[in-house]
Order: C-alpha cells, then sequence, then structure tokens
C-alpha cells in the first residue's frame, strides 16, 4: 500500500494539479501559484476577496485567526499540524474547535487517506479538513469514499463494543485492539473520515459505542453526537491536554494518557 504524509505532500506542491480553486491563501510561502495569497500579517488580509471560492491553507495560522472569513459562501479550509499536533507547530492548539465549526455550517473532515482528502476538497460549500501530521495511505478502502470506515477483524459473532475514533489514533487504537483481544473483549473499530456524522446509518448495529475523539473543548460535541445516536449508550475519551508539557510528537500521547493502555484503563473505568 502506498503511504503519503499529507502535510509533506501539500507543502511540496503535488496537491495543485488535482485542485480547482479560485484563490489560495496561505500564512505558508506558495508564491508561484496563480492566484495566491500570502498572509505573513493582519494587514494581508484586506487581500483576500470574499466572492472567490476559495482553499485557506492554515501553517502556523489557527482556525480563529481567519474567522472573519466563515460567511463565505465557498470556502474550504486545510488546517496543518491540527490538534495533538498543533503544540510544537503552532502557537498553541485552537480554542475554535469542532463544535464552533458545525455551528457555523462546516463540513468537518479529517480523511483517512489521500483519495479522501482530494474528495473533501471537491465538495462545495464549507468544508474544514484537519490534517495531522502522520503518514496515510494513498488510497485505503478502493476508490470509495465512506464518511465510517469499518475495519474488519476476526470475525467475533458477539461483539462487546465498537470503538470510533479518527486517523490520528489510528495506531493507538490497533493496539488498544490487541490488547482487548488477548483479554477476550471483543471490539470492532470504526474510523470517522467526517466527523458531522450526517448519516447514522452505518452504527445502526453497534451497542456500547466509544468515541476516542482528539478534541479540546468536548462539550458541545458530546451533546451533538447523543442527540444523533439517542437510541445507543454512548461513552467518550478525551486526550488529557492539561499534562501536555512536551512539543515531542512521540511522547504526546502518554503524557496526555492517550496511548493503548491508558485508553484500557479508562475503558474498564466506564
Amino acid at each position: 500500500m502506498d503511504i503519503v504524509r499529507l502535510v509533506e505532500y501539500i507543502k511540496e506542491w503535488e496537491l495543485f494539479d488535482k485542485i480547482d480553486f479560485d484563490q489560495i491563501v496561505s500564512d505558508f510561502n506558495f508564491g508561484k501559484l496563480d492566484n495566491f495569497v500570502f498572509v505573513k500579517n493582519v494587514s494581508d488580509f484586506k487581500n483576500i476577496d470574499k466572492y472567490k471560492k476559495t482553499l485557506f491553507i492554515l501553517d502556523k495560522l489557527l482556525i480563529e485567526n481567519i474567522s472573519n472569513f466563515f460567511d463565505m459562501d465557498n470556502i474550504s479550509i486545510i488546517d496543518l499540524n491540527a490538534w495533538l499536533f498543533a503544540y510544537g507547530n503552532k502557537i498553541w492548539i485552537s480554542k475554535y474547535d469542532i463544535a464552533g465549526l458545525i455551528k457555523d455550517e462546516f463540513n468537518i473532515f479529517e480523511p483517512i487517506d489521500l483519495f479522501s482528502m482530494l474528495y473533501a476538497l471537491d465538495q462545495s460549500g464549507k468544508n474544514y479538513i484537519r490534517i495531522s501530521n502522520l503518514d496515510v495511505p494513498t488510497n485505503f478502502v478502493d476508490s470509495k469514499y465512506e464518511d465510517i470506515i469499518s475495519l474488519d477483524n476476526k470475525g467475533f459473532n458477539m461483539w462487546n463494543m465498537t470503538i470510533i475514533s479518527t486517523w490520528i489514533m489510528f495506531t493507538e487504537v490497533i493496539r488498544l485492539w490487541n490488547f482487548l483481544d488477548e483479554q477476550w473483549i471483543h471490539v470492532k473499530i470504526k474510523i470517522l473520515n467526517k466527523l458531522n456524522l450526517d448519516n447514522t446509518n452505518p452504527l445502526n448495529h453497534d451497542e456500547n459505542i466509544v468515541f476516542i475523539l482528539d478534541i479540546l473543548n468536548y462539550e458541545w460535541y458530546e451533546n451533538f453526537l447523543k442527540n444523533k445516536l439517542s437510541w445507543k449508550n454512548l461513552n467518550f475519551i478525551y486526550p488529557s491536554y492539561h499534562r501536555l508539557s512536551t512539543i515531542l510528537d512521540e511522547y504526546k500521547m502518554e503524557e496526555m494518557e492517550f496511548e493503548a493502555l491508558h485508553l484500557a484503563d479508562k475503558l474498564f473505568q466506564k
């Protein structure tokens, strides 16, 4: 399976022959692009045409830095090194999180592969795409986009729970699945491509759902999911952001008690 690191893919120009936008806006210098607006400081925002189909690529900038443009009809945002990877790559982790974006009528994608990112960028309307500094497959599900991807496990007939997460947690969730399997706790795993959950049909047959999500301000989004899935038994696990003190990516999960063993402990406490 071919692998790509999306942050590098975007910064190395490989993205731009595959997308169609009237205007690209970024604090990373894509100076050779046509219709590019380089925002080095606040005064540069006046150069943005709010009536054009626009792609914002946020390198060091946070979501809230461009909130004045959320009323645009056709806007897509790629947020590089978002969420867990923001600390050390940006000023801090954005406080304008998933809840605020859903309220502002954005579709929220966290692509599981390159194909899914390109799919998200091809959608009309308002789209937010959060990108972590991780490798992803070029095509995880054979050129078929799905909001929720189910991972095949070992064919158990009885399941204790369904774990739902995003690509940023893929490795830790697989480690968690292996640990639970050794304890004869059988788990289904589903990965979100889109966090809005417009279509809940893929979850119709799941019980005891546990969402493992890297969200800073989670209360509104948790209530949003409970309203969407009111007939389900739902639990939620989030990172302990208040413990975060390192900018080294390899230690962030452990420090925030968000790696497999801590996740298992939190599951057993539910």
